[in-house]
């Protein structure tokens, strides 16, 4: 109903071809940002790890810790 509402109708020369989800193109570049949000996800310590000290010293000097 949304895509009636927004696109209208669908032309009659494009009801023959159907349209591929996701592109060979896209997965290419999805691969690496799902594999990180994986690992991420996963082993969080491989940021918070890096920004430890960073948030520390912001931490002592605003006087929170």
């Amino acid at each position: 109903m949304l895509q009636r509402v927004n696109l209208g109708t669908m032309p009659e020369r494009w009801k023959e071809h159907g349209l591929a989800d996701v592109l060979t193109v896209e997965w290419l570049a999805w691969i690496p940002l799902l594999f990180a949000i994986v690992v991420l996800g996963l082993y969080p310590r491989l940021i918070f790890g890096v920004t430890d000290q960073a948030v520390h010293g912001l931490m002592s000097v605003l006087g929170g810790g």
